[in-house]
């Protein structure tokens, strides 16, 4: 009797234990605003090996509504592709659409700061982004 009753409570402690586990290894993802009508996402794997992509959309729609990367021009396969890679990623909408050159310099570059604020400082950062087909000339 002694013999079931000590496996039947290993048996409870490890899966306690293999809950506590996974769910410290599910990523992290935080949302927000910058100031003036952008916003921004953020998603860290665990574990995090430090590499941080920061996501530069390509040009938005400028009737458009303001909005984060989702699954435009594949951005949610990427990131998801990179996350498992151990990579964190960064995205931002930016406050307008349309060619808004400078507006999305500004707050591409808040992202890196963003991240180093939340979760640490990276390691190392790389800039990611592309023009859409739809906007060629």
């Amino acid at each position: 009797m002694l013999h079931r009753s000590f496996h039947g409570a290993t048996c409870v402690a490890v899966v306690a234990v293999f809950l506590v586990c996974a769910s410290k290894l599910e990523a992290q993802h935080r949302e927000g605003a910058i100031g003036d009508g952008s916003f921004y996402a953020i998603d860290v794997p665990q574990p995090w090996n430090g590499d941080l992509i920061v996501y530069a959309h390509g040009i938005v729609d400028p009737t458009a509504p303001v909005a984060l990367p989702t699954t435009q021009d594949g951005f949610a396969g990427l990131r998801d592709g990179w996350l498992a890679q151990g990579l964190a990623v960064a995205a931002s909408s930016y406050s307008e659409n349309g060619y808004a050159l400078k507006d999305a310099a500004l707050h591409t570059r808040q992202l890196t700061g963003l991240v180093a604020e939340q979760f640490g400082r990276p390691r190392r950062v790389y800039l990611v982004g592309h023009r859409s087909e739809r906007w060629q000339r």
